[in-house]
């Protein structure tokens, strides 16, 4: 399931185990769950927020991230072909 797949990350992944890589984990984790659950490519979404945030200059500026806003074509664009 989904759910074991994060925790093996969660459990192998020395980072976490802190309270920052925690939080940087979850806030990650976060992201990739709310892709899928508004059927957007998670790495698609992930790569155009990572490209685009920098670029924002207000706090307004980021309601353009929630997926009911986002350029979908765009981030249907980005294909992620493994490692």
């Amino acid at each position: 399931t989904h759910l074991y797949s994060l925790m093996d990350a969660a459990y192998d992944a020395p980072q976490i185990r802190s309270p920052e890589g925690a939080n940087a984990s979850a806030l990650l984790f976060s992201l990739i769950e709310t892709a899928k659950e508004n059927d957007l490519n998670p790495y698609g979404y992930l790569k155009w927020i990572f490209e685009e945030a920098p670029l924002l200059k207000t706090e307004e500026e980021f309601e353009k991230f929630l997926p009911k806003n986002c350029d979908r074509d765009k981030i249907n664009q980005f294909q992620f072909n493994g490692l």
